[in-house]
């Protein structure tokens, strides 16, 4: 009765096949069945080798390869996992890295060995592991996860220290070559900034003019704007008034027609009704007239008397002496003696 764990498969033969009946299984099996356990966790084989390059500078390298098996029913057809078909697994993708690696390692130079093993070195490796595992006909049933040449170094220690001192010295002078440019490009930019601080402030000042410049001629053209629209305003309105007066002016003559009218029908009823108070004063001093003019006739027959008799009395107790036929006193004495006669004789008999 077989057993697996997590991350173990269980491949058993039927029939003349090999059947995966999955992780972490419990089975059990009839006598004589064959049946093997396939790991199904994620399995690691390292490299290493030390390989001359282009240029003849022993070096060392070092890398490893992740893979994991997908298809156990195909893996343990190819190995024997009942002995050693991980080891036999991983030292044949030891050799064809190693194989790969030498391959590349022979054609490159030292520095482009270091330089490229992230890239050239590494992905020539992992094409070839995955051309060894998944070549048409011959599917391992491998999965390759992560496939790294990790360390690239010199193998002779004279020479690495050789290579590192003018490599330290080539970085110094670079170092040093990087500071002068660095100097030299900030003295630049220095200038080139105080340059581009005078170009913009004179073109800040020349925008600033022709913005100016644009604003008095903008204000120009909105006064004289200003001034066409009021001088075209005021037209319209002397012709809006001009059109209102002379559409108004027979109304206002007939206005002023009718005002006169209105005027001269109020004189006539003041003309009419001053003469019906005239009338009425007329009429109300008629009888008083009569009454006295009655008065005034009858006071002087009335009066008479007294009349004749004061007269008499002016010249009583005078004498007088007259002269002549021209004398002025009895000229003005005549009127009075010749009305003091009538009344005399007018007088009513007693």
């Amino acid at each position: 009765m077989p057993t697996t764990r997590p991350g173990e498969y269980l491949v058993v033969a039927r029939k003349g096949n090999l059947v995966n009946c999955g992780e972490a299984v419990h089975l059990t099996l009839m006598p004589g069945t064959v049946w093997v356990k396939v790991p199904g966790i994620q399995l690691e084989t390292t490299f290493e080798m030390t390989q001359e390059t282009k240029d003849g500078i022993p070096m060392r390298f070092k890398g490893s390869a992740v893979y994991r098996i997908v298809r156990p029913e195909v893996t343990a057809a190819l190995f024997d996992f009942s002995q050693e078909g991980t080891e036999d697994i991983g030292r044949l993708m030891n050799q064809c890295c190693l194989g790969e690696l030498r391959d590349q390692v022979s054609r490159l130079t030292m520095a482009q060995c270091v330089e490229e093993r992230k890239t050239t070195l590494t992905e020539a490796v992992a094409a070839a592991l995955e051309h060894l595992v998944s070549r048409p006909g011959a599917d391992w049933g491998i999965s390759i996860e992560v496939v790294l040449v990790s360390q690239v170094f010199i193998v002779d220690p004279g020479l690495r220290q050789q290579l590192e001192a003018e490599a330290r010295s080539a970085v110094r002078v670079t170092s040093e070559r990087a500071q002068l440019l660095a100097s030299e490009a900030v003295e630049l930019a220095t200038i080139a900034s105080k340059r581009r601080i005078q170009d913009e402030a004179l073109e800040t000042e020349r925008r600033r003019a022709l913005l100016e410049e644009e604003t008095l001629v903008l204000a120009e053209s909105i006064e004289r704007k200003r001034a066409r629209e009021a001088l075209q305003t005021a037209e319209d309105r002397a012709r809006i008034d001009a059109a209102r007066l002379e559409a108004e002016a027979p109304v206002a003559r007939q206005r002023h027609q009718l005002r006169l009218f209105e005027l001269k029908e109020e004189q006539e009823a003041l003309d009419l009704e001053l003469a019906v108070n005239r009338m009425r004063v007329e009429r109300d001093f008629a009888a008083r007239r009569a009454e006295q003019a009655l008065l005034l006739e009858r006071l002087p027959v009335e009066q008479r008397p007294q009349i004749a008799e004061a007269a008499s009395c002016i010249l009583q107790g005078a004498k007088l002496s007259v002269y002549g036929e021209d004398s002025k006193l009895v000229g003005a004495l005549e009127p009075l003696l010749g009305f003091l006669g009538e009344a005399l004789r007018e007088a009513p008999h007693s």
